[in-house]
């Protein structure tokens, strides 16, 4: 079995390591060549996929990587790639959740003035990332909010804090917020509503998608922070690539 890896992202260099230790054969992308060998590709959980991208890949190939646009699923099967979806997988997304939690805290040290203590902190949207933040900063004491669109998941929040908000009814309220962290990759923020933002307001963006224009995003402090295990715990996030893979694959010994 040969392993073709991207190195350019941080936590798949640490995989390449792993993988070495294992006496698993390893190679760069760039450096492919046909073989009859069983064939696996690993990407970054964050790449984007273009139709360009799926078409250059070989055939009969496993595929570890996150999601791939509905519209191109056909490719995968005209070349019989197994994709094993980094983002299906409920045991990765928690623990890489996790990981980007502890990504945010490093910014909110870093990226205000003020101890973390003193924030008052917003957090919008409900899921993974967002239950993994509520359990950190309730463990350290923070003083946080949740802003949910969803009403089961609203009713949910006060296990973790007692003050969230419904939808849009933040809005009333987010002058007294000194960071906010957005969780939810589609686009629902206007300029109207960001004119409420305070300035030397620190805004967090951990989605994958912009919850916002940057060209309404002058006037606080509008901080993009995709793929924060990368960056702030790539050595962690490595291994946990390499246990899925492992398991995927059958090759724990």
């Amino acid at each position: 079995m040969e392993f073709y890896l991207d190195l350019n992202d941080k936590r798949i260099a640490h995989l390449n390591e792993e993988l070495k230790k294992r006496n698993l054969h390893t190679h760069s992308i760039n450096d492919y060549k046909e073989t009859t060998k069983e064939k696996v590709f690993v990407f970054s959980p964050a790449k984007k996929w273009s139709e360009e991208d799926l078409n250059n890949l070989p055939n009969n190939i496993h595929l570890f990587c996150g999601n791939i646009n509905p519209d191109l699923t056909q490719i995968l099967k005209n070349k019989n790639i197994t994709h094993h979806n980094f983002s299906k997988d409920e045991h990765f997304t928690m623990k890489n959740a996790k990981l980007t939690a502890e990504g945010v805290l490093a910014l909110l040290i870093s990226g205000t003035e003020k101890s973390i203590y003193e924030n008052n902190i917003l957090i919008l949207g409900a899921g993974r990332i967002t239950k993994s933040l509520a359990v950190l900063f309730g463990k350290l004491g923070l003083k946080f909010s949740i802003a949910t669109f969803d009403k089961t998941e609203f009713e949910n929040c006060f296990y973790y804090c007692d003050k969230n908000f419904l939808e849009y009814d933040f809005l009333k309220e987010i002058q007294n917020f000194d960071v906010i962290i957005n969780t939810r990759p589609v686009l629902f923020l206007d300029q109207e509503m960001l004119q409420k933002i305070l300035p030397n307001t620190l805004f967090i963006e951990t989605a994958s998608i912009n919850c916002l224009s940057i060209t309404h995003a002058t006037h606080f402090n509008y901080l993009p922070a995709p793929a924060l295990p990368t960056k702030y715990c790539a050595k962690s996030a490595g291994k946990l690539i390499l246990n899925k893979i492992l398991g995927e694959l059958n090759l724990w010994t």
